[in-house]
């Protein structure tokens, strides 16, 4: 499959380049994986029902990509970070 970057916009620009060009999934179904407006036309966008997810299943089965490696979260580093967030959050309010 298609290599990109893994930066937000960027995996979100490749994540629809890999559905349309390489696996040719249609706007509606690349459209709903991503959260974004369902069509152009007033018809798409209030009428067209969104797929199910059992539906969904085949496209996002054909969906593969090499991710960079990715470490194990460290839940005892994320607690204490986001503690020190909420006091430092805290502090800039008084």
């Amino acid at each position: 499959m298609t290599d990109f970057p893994t930066d937000d916009d960027s995996f979100r620009h490749g994540f629809v380049n890999v559905c349309v060009n390489d696996l040719g999934l249609d706007e509606a179904t690349v459209s709903q994986l991503t959260g974004h407006e369902r069509g152009k036309s007033i018809m798409m966008n209030v009428y067209r029902k969104d797929k199910l997810p059992s539906q969904l299943i085949e496209a996002i089965g054909r969906i593969k990509f090499d991710l960079p490696p990715i470490n194990p979260f460290d839940q005892e580093a994320g607690l204490e970070a986001l503690k020190h967030a909420l006091e430092r959050k805290s502090a800039a309010s008084r």
